[in-house]
């Protein structure tokens, strides 16, 4: 899942990246999911 914050102008942008997993889903099916990693990727605006 991707979230995208783009900011004010001349201010910092970012996007969150969270990734899910299903717990057990290799060996049988399930729709419940636990957030595994969140990244978070920033960029600040240079004067």
């Amino acid at each position: 899942m991707f979230d995208v914050e783009p900011g004010e102008r001349g201010g910092k942008t970012s996007i969150t990246m969270n990734y899910y997993h299903a717990p057990g889903a290799d060996q049988t099916p399930t729709a419940d999911y636990d957030l595994f990693e969140t990244i978070v990727f920033e960029k600040g605006c240079r004067r």
